[in-house]
């Protein structure tokens, strides 16, 4: 009874029994140790790829970098929305994605002959690269102040080169942007100056047109009215001379009759009358009657209005007329706008036009030497790589090795100690 007793286990742990049970094993706690940091040397100085990193930082252009480009009035950008466009294009996956294709000599290493290149790509863009800027909802105030772009990469990836020139490339892109969309504005002014120009001539030859035609139309008016006022004045020539010879054919035979055939007076008259008929007329208070002229007088006038042809000369207004048709065979004035050679002289808003149209063709910016933003940090060559950190890795394999040492020494000699133990019957 007193011997089962014995033999049960105690709960309570024997520290100075673990110890000498861990001493009695120390080779065994020390070579698993030892071995455990020998290979993770191993691991660390022959087997693990070290990784380094690299990083650039942008910061916003000056003003005065930008005034060029602001001052044409075509577009405008400040530098805190330069330098997030610019962050946007590090970021972009299109962006890495061209720059890859365009750079493979940088990125062969990479290459798998298994994988095609936007595999490769894809394999290293999801890890390598990355972009730091503080979160900004309108870069127009200006609180952005940086952008840091930063590669991990491994040994065999010239990685200075890889982060310096994708910063260049992501710079070019977006001048290039920046080029295509001044230029696209400009050319659209500029088209829409020449536009309103055509615009101004069309009118004008519209409007000179116009009046030519208005011209011509008052003329020919006024043209039909002098004929119109000719032929009246002549048939009313006409009516007097038919009304004359009337008169004229009265007279004579009134003067036929009287026997006067030669121009007479009145008062002469009445005195040959009162000498056989004892009275006379007395004429001289009023105009003498046309037959007074006698008869010679009369026939003579009333053959020569018999025999003329033309009784335009007798009227004044005839000449004035005919003077007033000449002049409007050939209008001066329409002369004067048919010869005009530079008809752009007389368009008055076509010089402001010109001038800004001058402006516009003669606005130049050098976008090879325009700095939208400013490299603040470039990429240098790391002094170490940031994997792996070998102390920690040595560490870390010293203590997991002597823990299983220990866990290894305790379980030998429980295996031990069962064995020298008899079964109980």
């Amino acid at each position: 009874m007193h011997n089962n007793q014995s033999q049960l286990p105690d709960d309570e742990i024997d520290l100075f029994e673990l110890a000498s049970i861990l001493w009695a094993r120390k080779k065994t706690i020390v070579a698993i140790t030892a071995l455990f940091t020998a290979l993770a040397v191993i691991y660390v100085l022959f087997i693990a790829s070290p990784t380094y990193r690299v990083q650039s930082v942008l910061r916003p252009a000056t003003l005065k970098n930008l005034e060029i480009l602001n001052s044409s009035n075509i577009i405008k950008i400040s530098p805190a929305r330069a330098l997030y466009n610019v962050g946007a294009m590090l970021d972009s996956y299109d962006a890495r994605l061209r720059f890859f294709k365009e750079n493979k000599n940088l990125f062969e290493p990479l290459r798998n002959s298994e994988e095609s290149l936007e595999q490769s790509f894809e394999r290293f863009n999801e890890r390598a690269f990355e972009v730091t800027r503080p979160e900004e909802k309108t870069p127009e105030i200006g609180t952005i102040d940086f952008v840091r772009i930063s590669l991990e990469y491994p040994q065999n990836i010239d990685g200075v080169a890889v982060i310096n020139k994708f910063v260049e490339f992501a710079l070019n892109e977006e001048k290039n942007l920046i080029k295509e969309d001044f230029e696209a504005i400009l050319n659209n002014k500029i088209n829409l100056l020449d536009r309103q120009l055509i615009a101004l001539r069309t009118q004008y030859q519209a409007d000179k047109e116009a009046k030519i035609i208005q011209i011509q139309e008052q003329d020919t008016l006024k043209k039909a009215l002098l004929l119109d006022e000719l032929e009246a004045v002549r048939t009313e020539l006409k009516r007097n001379k038919s009304n004359r010879l009337e008169e004229l054919q009265e007279a004579i035979n009134i003067a036929e009759s009287l026997g006067i055939h030669k121009p007479t007076l009145p008062t002469q008259l009445g005195r040959n009358l009162t000498e056989t008929l004892n009275f006379y007329v007395d004429f001289s208070n009023q105009k003498a009657p046309l037959y007074f002229m006698g008869t010679e007088a009369l026939k003579a006038e009333y053959e020569a209005l018999q025999n003329r042809e033309n009784d335009d000369f007798t009227s004044r207004r005839i000449t004035e007329i005919e003077k007033e048709l000449q002049l409007l065979e050939e209008n001066r004035q329409i002369e004067m706008l048919l010869a005009r050679e530079n008809e752009d002289l007389f368009i008055t808003e076509q010089a402001e036009l010109k001038k800004q149209l001058a402006l516009l063709e003669n606005t130049h910016v050098d976008f090879d030497n325009l700095e939208i933003v400013r490299i603040d940090q470039i990429a240098h060559t790391p002094y170490r790589p940031i994997k792996p950190n070998k102390k920690l890795i040595v560490a870390v394999a010293f203590l997991l090795g002597g823990m299983l040492g220990v866990f290894i020494a305790l379980i030998q000699s429980m295996v031990a100690k069962r064995r020298a133990t008899p079964l109980s019957s």
